[in-house]
């Protein structure tokens, strides 16, 4: 998730920043050598068209910052697969009455011990996956 973002990034900084000269040489990439499928621009192409946004990749003379769209997209794609994945899993099924929300558990911030935090997380992952 956090590479496809700051790939992203980076290409959004490239097309707003027109007399760079990392733009010119990226647009005559992304152009020329789009069917052959084995650079950059092709990739992140197929990047924005996964994430259902290929009309911006028409747009991309637009001096608009895209990104905080893709980032939003990209963490809603990736928490809606982490769901998807928890409820299809036997496994997990303990785990997902307790784990309702894609976010930082605030145990892990607030036990300032390491050998108490580790062993809490170790009992959680134990117990998820143990039960089933």
């Amino acid at each position: 998730m956090l590479a496809r973002e700051r790939c992203l990034k980076y290409w959004c900084k490239i097309i707003r920043s027109r007399t760079n000269t990392i733009h010119s040489t990226s647009q005559e990439q992304c152009d020329s050598l789009l069917n052959k499928g084995n650079n950059w621009g092709f990739k992140v192409k197929q990047a924005i068209k996964r994430l259902g946004l290929g009309h911006l990749w028409n747009n991309r003379d637009n001096a608009t910052n895209f990104f905080p769209v893709i980032k939003c997209r990209i963490r809603d794609q990736f928490i809606q697969e982490w769901r998807g994945n928890i409820n299809s899993s036997s496994k997990l099924a303990y785990y997902s009455m307790f784990k309702l929300k894609f976010e930082f558990e605030s145990y892990l911030s607030n036990i300032k011990n390491d050998t108490l935090r580790k062993t809490l997380t170790r009992f959680r992952t134990l117990v998820s996956y143990r039960i089933w």
